[in-house]
């Protein structure tokens, strides 16, 4: 639009001036926002009002959706004489512009790149902006509609119902679906958008139907379910997938969550889930199973999958705890408890220390623990943050050795009892004391340094041990000048020297033991005089060093063409490694004359199981064969060592009878003793199915008892599973026999249990009795110098 001379009019009179058009000048000082001013096509910054007069500066807009606009000018003229206008040339003038409207027509475009949209097979989608794309800034989304102009095998839904048309509204809102009418391969739509007053230009979309299917990206194993490790794929990039669990897990549930919401159980789930990590599997069983499975299969919209199976491998918890230094009293009767003195730490998983919580077992006896807050349980974190504290009931005068019990409880997991050590030294003696824990592995040899036992005083830095209580678990030993190690046993001595030197060293035995200690008496070296109780801790690292051990028979007894379920008596392994995992049997694959299969599919072949396989019933032995006697061999392996196994198998008619009656007892005449009663005094020898629970004995003694949770119950009735438990006892007594019957499914069978006295007492002859001298508050071994039989 060209300005005029009405829109600027400054001096109507000029001419009286004698000032011609060009010598006023226009000076824009802030241009248009919403425009340009141009002269002659080219932007402009200053005009004169002869180019005002020929309407040759334009005032062109951007076409932005604006209804007004400005710009300020200032005006300059060359001076007239002595008259001078400073308020004209001084002030800065502001033109207003007014912008009419124009309603532009919408725009309708495709988004695909290609005007392709992929439909599931008689199917539908939903029509988004990812699809068609529609703009315009003029009116509303409740005025613009779009218009289907031509279909031909798909058309348009609004709320199930089929539309020819529909707002932009409920395109932004996805409530328009495309559906493919399975009539073609290939589909079209056209569509155009509308205002009150013009269109767009027609948008074809091409329908290509493409058959529902999915494929498996991942599917492995993890306690939260996430797209990490259980991922499908459909044909169809945007067609939701949904999960359903048609085999439940045994030893968990699988649980959902919406978002900002609570995990419950759940059956069905989305792909959209598992990638927010809204679904994971929690463990509800009171075991320690290796490892559980669930079946599902995959969902999207008519199409459902081949059964899938997802496996979750369960790791056992550890609990690890560390007491580097020992909790020292020195001249104080309280203190502290810090990180050094105590720490735990959880693995594989790591928790937070205010989810592990000291149960306190057995409180000291010199003193008393407390906590600011008060509490019976002392939490990791407590420790941490210096609260928790231990203080003598009353000073004592002399070293001092306390202690108290525990167990640390995680989420899942509690260790064993632990024990924490305590130490007091008076001030009066002013005795600086190093007693640290030493660390050793099983079986192996530790160095002691002074960095873990280390006793001065300020007269005396030299001290002779004594060993009071040697060690249970090992020993200890010194190297002498010739690089011989000497044990030292109780009664004999070490002194500083040894220490400082590095020649003294622990030796653990090799037994499944966590700890270990010997008590010691300190007694100067030059001074003698007073004698200081101490003892020294051992903390063992177990290994994994110890082989599977056959302790049961290797005898199978079986029905021609029979079968039975294998119970852990059956094959009775043992791994005297405290912290190995269930043992694995390896059964091989060629045995003709028998067949390891699973009690769950009786048909399915199985090679290898665990004990707790084994005690939850899942594997049996089928006779195949002709042969009455034959053999299988296996493997059974702990995860660091495999032993191998021959179980030997005899068919026969069905059949019970008492295999072993007989117990042994030692004691002197008129002894009533109360003896356990193995597997091996009292056993049964039967082809029967049956657990050893249901084979039932009856005896009119009154000398059986069973002890459970440390009450004891006479007994004339007991099961086979009460001796493989080691919860019967038999109160010896003048009787050489013992009449009992025991049942076995429909068979009764009658007979004795022998008891054979093995008297000691007319054999044993006392060689040698000394007296024994102890000294005052202090400890002397008795050996064979002092007592021999």
């Amino acid at each position: 639009m060209p300005l005029q001379w009405k829109n600027v009019y400054v001096l109507p009179e000029h001419g009286r001036f004698n000032l011609s058009n060009r010598e006023i000048l226009f000076s824009v000082v802030e241009g248009p926002r919403h425009g340009l001013l141009t002269l002659a096509s080219n932007p402009v910054s200053s005009f004169t009002y002869a180019d005002l007069l020929a309407r040759n500066v334009v005032y062109k807009h951007d076409g932005s959706e604006t209804r007004e606009d400005h710009f300020d000018f200032q005006i300059e003229f060359p001076r007239i004489g002595t008259m001078d206008f400073p308020w004209l040339v001084t002030t800065t003038y502001t033109l207003k512009i007014r912008i009419n409207g124009v309603n532009d027509p919408p725009e309708l475009s495709d988004a695909t790149g290609g005007g392709v949209v992929k439909v599931t097979a008689k199917g539908s989608r939903a029509l988004t902006a990812e699809l068609v794309r529609l703009n315009d800034v003029d009116n509303s989304p409740d005025t613009v509609r779009i218009q289907v102009v031509e279909s031909k095998g798909a058309h348009v839904t609004l709320s199930n119902r089929t539309v020819t048309e529909f707002t932009q509204r409920q395109l932004l809102n996805g409530e328009i679906r495309l559906v493919d009418e399975g009539l073609s391969d290939h589909s079209t739509i056209r569509l155009v958008a509308r205002d009150s007053e013009s269109r767009s230009a027609v948008l074809p979309l091409k329908i290509v139907s493409v058959p529902i299917g999915v494929r498996p990206e991942f599917n492995t194993g993890l306690r939260l379910l996430h797209h990490g490790n259980l991922s499908f794929v459909p044909t169809v990039p945007e067609v939701p997938l949904h999960y359903r669990i048609v085999g439940l897990p045994e030893h968990g549930v699988v649980e959902c969550s919406p978002p900002n919401g609570h995990f419950h159980v759940c059956t069905t789930f989305s792909q959209s889930q598992i990638a927010k990590s809204l679904v994971r599997f929690r463990h509800t069983g009171s075991g320690t199973p290796p490892q559980d499975t669930f079946s599902f299969q995959v969902e999207s919209g008519d199409f459902v999958s081949m059964v899938h199976a997802f496996r979750v491998t369960f790791i056992p918890m550890n609990i690890k705890v560390f007491n580097r230094e020992v909790f020292l009293l020195n001249g104080t009767d309280n203190g502290m408890l810090g990180r050094a003195n105590l720490f735990a730490w959880t693995f594989p998983k790591s928790y937070n220390s205010d989810q592990l919580v000291y149960h306190i077992i057995e409180p000291p006896k010199f003193g008393i623990l407390s906590r600011k807050i008060g509490a019976r349980n002392r939490r990791i974190g407590d420790i941490d943050g210096n609260t928790i504290s231990y203080k003598l009931h009353f000073m004592q005068y002399s070293i001092l050795n306390d202690y108290f019990l525990f167990k640390i409880i995680a989420p899942s997991v509690q260790s064993e009892i632990q024990r924490f050590e305590i130490v007091f030294i008076p001030s009066q003696a002013s005795i600086h004391l190093v007693n640290r824990t030493v660390v050793v592995d099983e079986g192996a040899s530790a160095q002691i340094t002074n960095e873990f036992l280390s006793l001065s005083t300020p007269d005396d830095k030299n001290f002779v041990f004594t060993i009071a209580v040697p060690p249970e678990h090992g020993s200890l030993s010194y190297k002498n000048s010739n690089g011989k190690y000497i044990p030292i046993n109780a009664g004999n001595n070490f002194t500083t020297a040894h220490i400082n030197d590095g020649r003294l060293f622990y030796n653990h035995s090799g037994s499944e033991s966590r700890s270990d200690r010997v008590s010691l008496l300190a007694e100067s070296a030059f001074r003698g005089g007073t004698r200081i109780p101490l003892s020294l801790s051992f903390s063992v690292i177990l290994h994994n060093d110890n082989p599977p051990a056959l302790i049961g028979p290797d005898t199978i007894y079986i029905t021609p063409k029979g079968e039975r379920v294998l119970y852990p008596h059956m094959l009775d392994w043992r791994d005297d490694d405290v912290d190995s995992m269930p043992l694995k049997f390896s059964f091989s694959a060629g045995a003709k004359e028998g067949a390891i299969l699973s009690t769950i599919s009786p048909h399915l072949p199985v090679t290898s199981f665990t004990q707790e396989d084994l005690a939850k019933k899942k594997v049996m032995i089928r006779h195949l064969g002709n042969k009455a006697n034959f053999s299988i061999d296996y493997t059974v392996s702990d995860g660091a060592r495999s032993v191998p196994g021959t179980v030997h198998i005899v068919s026969s008619e069905l059949f019970a009878e008492i295999g072993q009656a007989e117990l042994t007892y030692c004691c002197l005449p008129g002894d009533r003793p109360q003896i356990q009663v193995h597997p091996g005094n009292l056993t049964v020898r039967t082809n029967h199915d049956l657990p050893l629970s249901e084979i039932v004995y009856n005896t009119p003694s009154v000398h059986f008892v069973i002890k459970r949770n440390g009450t004891a119950q006479g007994a004339s009735k007991f099961t086979q599973q009460d001796i493989y438990d080691g919860v019967l006892y038999y109160t010896v007594h003048a009787a050489k026999k013992e009449p009992i019957t025991v049942t076995v499914g429909e068979k009764r069978v009658e007979g004795e249990m022998i008891l054979t006295l093995r008297s000691l007492g007319a054999s044993l002859e006392l060689r040698r009795s000394q007296p024994l001298s102890v000294p005052v508050g202090g400890a002397s071994t008795i050996n064979n110098e002092t007592l021999l039989q």
